[in-house]
């Protein structure tokens, strides 16, 4: 009874940490829901759209448009 519980409690510890996100399968890379962002200001399609990039995109978007750093061309400008 012990070495069964002893394995579930290890199991339980090794699967709870996962490490951080720029580790094996965990990463994600950010470049692509920025630039669609971009296109969104600039108001055309995204390139990527899936769930949640796209909720993420429009986030990105509305957040890029209201930072005050212009509008369309000269935004895209400053964020690249």
């Amino acid at each position: 009874m012990i070495v069964p519980m002893a394995l579930f409690f290890v199991t339980m510890l090794l699967t709870k940490v996962s490490g951080p996100q720029c580790l094996g399968p965990n990463y994600e890379n950010s470049y692509p829901y920025l630039f669609n962002s971009l296109l969104l200001v600039k108001n055309q399609a995204p390139a990527m759209i899936e769930h949640p990039g796209i909720v993420t995109q429009v986030f990105g978007g509305t957040i890029l448009t209201t930072s005050g750093k212009g509008l369309g061309h000269r935004l895209v400008e400053a964020a690249a």
